[in-house]
């Protein structure tokens, strides 16, 4: 039914069972809560360019040596 009137801008049928669940115990934000691990990191075409330029440089490099 959300998918007929909302189309693909719907939330998927999961989704909106969890959410259905939090709000029946009583949650009252839709918003997620923080997890627990590594933040995730962010990228920018500078860095992109960079690691590009150093990996077509020396094709031979591990992950290590392109990271420092």
């Amino acid at each position: 039914m959300l998918k007929q009137t909302f189309g693909d801008a719907a939330m998927s049928r999961t989704k909106s069972h969890e959410r259905y669940i939090r709000f029946k115990e009583s949650r009252t934000s839709v918003e997620d809560n923080d997890r627990a691990g590594q933040p995730s990191t962010s990228k920018n075409e500078r860095d992109i360019r960079k690691v590009q330029k150093v990996i077509h440089s020396n094709r031979h490099l591990t992950v290590r040596e392109v990271e420092d």
